[in-house]
């Protein structure tokens, strides 16, 4: 049994220990900015589910975006309004495709792309850069020049690993 089987496994053994809770598992499809559409089996499709059950545009959050085709497990908010459906949003996923974290003027990501870091529009990135290209025409009289080539390798493994 795959590490997805067993997750899977414990979603459905979640969702029957709560479902006086009303709880839905499927599969995340149609992934946007802060929504998906979760394809259920046997069951109609749950359109625009949230990431996050705090619908507001708020100036700190976490948001976890799940991958194309994962599990999710889906709890709802209920209206109090008679005339409004109640809101899904994602409470599990069995694989993620990015997570983002924004507190203030802070940013935070990381997915399969590498790490992304900014205050504003300053990312660590285009930090590290600068710091490569400023200390790259450095020239030493007396004494010992800095290792050239580690510098060069040590400057791809930085932006490898920032976006």
């Amino acid at each position: 049994m795959g590490a997805e089987d067993k997750l899977l496994e414990l979603l459905n053994a979640a969702h029957k220990a709560n479902a006086s809770k009303v709880h839905v598992i499927g599969k995340a499809v149609n992934v946007q900015e802060t929504t998906c559409d979760v394809e259920r089996e046997n069951e109609p499709t749950i359109y625009d589910v949230r990431f996050h059950c705090i619908e507001d545009t708020v100036a700190s959050r976490v948001v976890i975006r799940p991958k194309v085709g994962s599990y999710v497990l889906c709890g709802f908010i209920e209206s109090n309004h008679e005339s409004q459906q109640a809101e899904a949003f994602i409470e599990q996923c069995s694989e993620i495709d990015e997570v983002f974290m924004k507190v203030g003027n802070k940013k935070y990501s990381l997915n399969a792309d590498g790490f992304l870091i900014a205050a504003g529009n300053d990312t660590m990135k285009d930090a590290v850069r600068l710091l490569f290209e400023a200390l790259e025409p450095i020239v030493i009289m007396m004494g010992t020049n800095p290792d050239w080539v580690k510098m060069a390798q040590s400057k791809l493994k930085f932006l490898n690993i920032f976006r």
